[in-house]
């Protein structure tokens, strides 16, 4: 029985939004303007006009969105019907179908995920093979390269006969081989989940057609974010029925650098001529002059689908900017401003604060004065915990495990813990592969064996039993950290780190760490006890494998700190006051941008930073910054000047010292004022 009522919050433009059951329909949804809310009441919608929960799919970006958009269909369904619903990322869509049809593709069972470090590994590898010099070959232009090609949709062959010049040759060599070697170690990267899923429908038009009757209603979250791959995938399932809902903001389109499409979401009213089209402008979460100035400064933007932001929220304080002397005093004035806003609006905590910069390299500066004068911070963009050397090390241990034809991981981990077993061992295992062979295979080999020294034969051959005993015992699901910690433990990973690292407590944090990621895989498995997948080791690999930025935020999400981040990882987010600093030529904009005179995406990208805030904004720049080891001058950013004069104020700030002490001296003085003041409030 449906129990869902459409509630009376839902303004007309986002009713209409939700009420449209049938055909295509695009919903552009500004900054603040409750996308998420409009997706998740038309899928209950759907459910309420009788429409199978399982005959609807939600695609978003990230996992961060996927599971908030679950929470909010539990609370409106509840959790049984909510269950029946796919909503998740393209990627975690397309493995679902990769696992299940792995008989029509070029994989076998178990297949695993290549991460970054497996990619450069292998590129490593296919640049000896074809006799080129490493010292040669920039391998991040390769990845990319590759990358670009799989996100068109391009085959080596194909992307060799749409290529011309010497580095594209060559390119489409490396590119080749890359893909041979992925494909012998039963492997494939992240570009490659999209690839293989829209191969797989290319080439089965039956299998198409099992999908495209099994989910009839498709909604996509941040549409203008799709890259060709991915409309190809959604244009493909969506033909016979039609019933397809895009939800974006062409106006914070600013993942272009990696393969974003814009064009998808402008030209959608073109590919669909019978497609509804509604606007959500009121906004939820900013003033009207911080809304007012970013309807003026993007409407610079030709380009786009027309509209204008509009809140109830009242009018609010002007945008404040402050042009400093140095880098270094924009960092002071920042941590005395922070203060300062604290002691005019007692109700704001630092967590309610955020600074954006441009690019990560802009954060020293600020992190040093934060520490300096005791301004709690969390640095977004940083290690995850699951960026460790230890814990990736227990991640390749594990693969292995599941996919013994993974030489990459396998590589990875031979040495840790030390077990006399170097380059000239392996250069050695190489001589005996045979066409694809698996080195573990060769290592199980009596004439590979038959050339070791003892010791290295006594350690290569507990490695491979422990190898072989766990693939087995990870074959079937259930009692994963247990078997986790047993492997582990027989191959003597948890007791090492005291032999590789002198310091005591270094060794023993790393073994903590293991531990921790032990305990992840318990959680997972808990967490697996209610829902409809199993508890595999192959299912635990691949929800680490198709994590994203969203999940690798270092520190805890609810400490009281000002946040330090980019603009691009602030998409999503808001805050009461944001700092954009750095606004300055070749800065923001990018120079490159300056340079390629495309500063769209730039554009686009300062609006998605205007609209993070709800109260207040700052924005600063520097009349001179510290680079190559001398001052350089510099010039305000050209987009300071589209700002509308009536919304903005600009701040007289008094030159600051540039001397470190003196920097400290005033902020101490500063800030004693404020504790005694915020002292006398609270008595």
């Amino acid at each position: 029985m449906n129990t869902y009522n459409s509630p009376e919050e839902l303004n007309p433009s986002q009713k209409k939004a939700v009420s449209v059951i049938n055909g295509p329909l695009l919903v552009l949804a500004g900054a603040g303007t409750g996308k998420t809310k409009v997706i998740t009441h038309r899928i209950a919608n759907l459910i309420k006009n009788w429409i199978s929960p399982e005959s609807i799919l939600g695609l978003t970006f990230t996992n961060k969105a996927a599971k908030e958009m679950k929470e909010r269909i539990n609370n409106l369904l509840g959790s049984e019907t909510a269950s029946k619903i796919f909503l998740g990322t393209f990627h975690a869509f397309c493995i679902r179908i990769l696992r299940a049809e792995v008989a029509n593709t070029r994989l076998h069972k178990n297949f695993t995920i290549a991460d970054e470090q497996d990619q450069k590994g292998i590129l490593k590898l296919a640049i000896s093979e074809l006799k080129l010099k490493e010292d040669d070959v920039n391998i991040g232009l390769f990845v990319s390269l590759i990358g670009k090609a799989k996100q068109d949709l391009k085959s080596p062959l194909q992307y060799k006969a749409s290529t011309q010049g010497y580095m594209a040759a060559i390119g489409a060599r490396i590119y080749e081989k890359y893909q041979d070697t992925l494909i012998a170690q039963n492997m494939l990267d992240f570009d490659d989940i999209l690839m293989y899923a829209a191969d797989l429908w290319e080439n089965h038009p039956d299998i198409l057609a099992k999908y495209q009757e099994k989910y009839k209603y498709i909604l996509i979250d941040e549409f203008q974010d799709t890259n060709y791959a991915q409309f190809k995938l959604i244009k493909m399932l969506s033909d016979k029925h039609k019933n397809l809902c895009v939800v974006g903001d062409d106006d914070q389109s600013i993942y272009g650098w990696r393969g974003a499409v814009v064009e998808n979401i402008l030209n959608f009213p073109n590919m669909y001529p019978n497609c509804t089209v509604v606007k959500l402008e009121q906004n939820y979460r900013s003033t009207n002059n911080i809304l007012e100035a970013a309807n003026v400064f993007i409407s610079g933007n030709k380009n786009r689908h027309s509209k204008k932001l509009w809140s109830e929220n009242g009018v609010g304080a002007k945008i404040k900017i402050a042009s400093l002397q140095t880098d270094k005093s924009e960092a002071f004035f920042i941590a005395n401003q922070i203060r300062k806003i604290q002691y005019e609006y007692p109700e704001l905590r630092n967590s309610d604060i955020a600074l954006l910069y441009r690019s990560n390299h802009q954060s020293r500066l600020f992190e040093e004065q934060f520490r300096m004068n005791k301004i709690p911070y969390r640095l977004v963009g940083s290690n995850s915990f699951y960026d460790r050397k230890e814990v990736r090390d227990a991640v390749a241990y594990l693969k292995i495990a599941v996919n013994p034809n993974d030489d990459q991981s396998l590589l990875r981990i031979l040495g840790v813990p030390p077990r006399n077993l170097g380059l000239k061992f392996v250069e050695s295992a190489r001589a005996f592969q045979k066409g694809n062979m698996p080195l573990l295979k060769v290592f199980q080999s009596q004439a590979f064996l038959d050339t070791l020294l003892p010791k290295q034969k006594s350690s290569i051959n507990a490695f491979t039993a422990a190898a072989n005993k766990y693939f087995s015992m990870f074959s079937e699901s259930g009692a994963l950290a247990q078997k986790a910690r047993a492997y582990f433990d027989e191959i003597d990973y948890l007791n090492c780190f005291q032999k590789i690292y002198r310091k005591i407590d270094e060794a023993e944090d790393r073994r903590e760490n293991v531990i921790e990621f032990i305990n992840a895989m318990g959680q997972f498995e808990m967490d697996k006890t209610s829902g409809t997948n199993e508890a595999t080791l192959t299912n635990f690999l691949e929800s680490f494998s198709l994590s994203d930025d969203s999940d690798k935020v270092e520190g805890d999400e609810n400490k009281n700190a000002v946040t330090l981040m980019t603009v691009h990882s602030a998409k999503g987010l808001e805050f009461p006051c944001v700092f954009i600093v750095g606004m300055e030529q070749n800065l923001f904009p990018h120079s490159r941008a300056l340079q390629e005179r495309d500063t769209d995406e730039e554009r686009r990208l300062f609006y998605v930073a205007i609209t993070r805030a709800k109260k207040l904004l700052f924005l600063t720049n520097a009349k001179s910054r510290f680079k190559y080891g001398t001052q350089s001058y510099q010039m305000p950013s050209e987009f300071l000047d589209d700002l509308p004069e009536s919304l903005i104020e600009n701040l007289t700030v008094r030159d600051v010292p540039v001397n470190d002490s003196h920097l400290n001296d005033a902020f101490k003085n500063f800030y004693s004022q404020f504790e005694s003041n915020k002292d006398q409030q609270e008595e």
